[in-house]
């Protein structure tokens, strides 16, 4: 047998077990400061998705996740720009580096009377946004 295929026999089993070095803490295992945390991060605007993706290997230090969480929803939802233009830049940004995760915790808070219906869904098919002629600013055309 070749040195290859003992190689990938060992390691194999090793690399699948890698996946789940972190798993989501049970409810019913958390601690009072891991509850309260996840509490600040599942309350609206964010919703459930808060609990999921990143959050789960925060959720072991709960004071990195305030604060990181803090910092996200300040620049998420406290921005001086318009909540309009920050949706409209989180899709694309999402749609750009093919972030699945950040695209389906954006996706809904876009669906809103500020953001024109087909934009969100012409940002996943579409490479991005095009210019319109004869102007210095930037919008998605139908």
């Amino acid at each position: 047998m070749n040195r290859f295929a003992v190689t990938l026999f060992l390691i194999a089993p090793v690399a699948g077990l890698a996946q789940n070095r972190m798993p989501p803490i049970p409810a019913e295992k958390l601690t009072l400061e891991q509850k309260k945390v996840m509490e600040l991060v599942t309350a609206p605007p964010r919703g459930p998705i808060g609990s999921t993706g990143p959050f789960i290997p925060l959720l072991r230090s709960p004071e990195l996740m305030n604060r990181l969480q803090a910092v996200g929803g300040y620049l998420r939802f406290n921005s001086a720009l318009p909540q309009k233009l920050v949706n409209m830049i989180a899709l694309l940004t999402s749609r750009h580096y093919t972030q699945q995760y950040e695209w389906d915790g954006n996706y809904p808070l876009s669906l809103n009377p500020d953001c024109p219906p087909t934009s969100p869904t012409r940002s996943a098919t579409d490479t991005g946004p095009r210019v319109s002629p004869g102007t210095k600013s930037w919008f998605i055309t139908s």
